[in-house]
């Protein structure tokens, strides 16, 4: 999961600042603990409505990826 949490957080951090990337982690690491409560497996369609700036659409399409893709 640390993994998938530093890619992420990559992706998402708004700035190169620390504080930015500090702030985008813990967000993203509730996002994928929401993610794993509701068992999301790899090939799952989500759809999502109202989806804001898309930090958890990240991480529903890492969670539900085929391997490989």
């Amino acid at each position: 999961m640390e993994k998938r949490l530093d890619y992420i957080t990559d992706l998402m951090a708004l700035g190169p600042t620390a504080n930015a990337r500090t702030i985008q982690r813990r967000q993203t690491a509730h996002r994928l603990a929401i993610a794993e409560a509701w068992q999301v497996k790899p090939g799952e369609k989500i759809l999502e409505i109202g989806c804001g700036q898309g930090d958890l659409s990240a991480v529903w399409l890492i969670k539900s990826a085929q391997p490989g893709m």
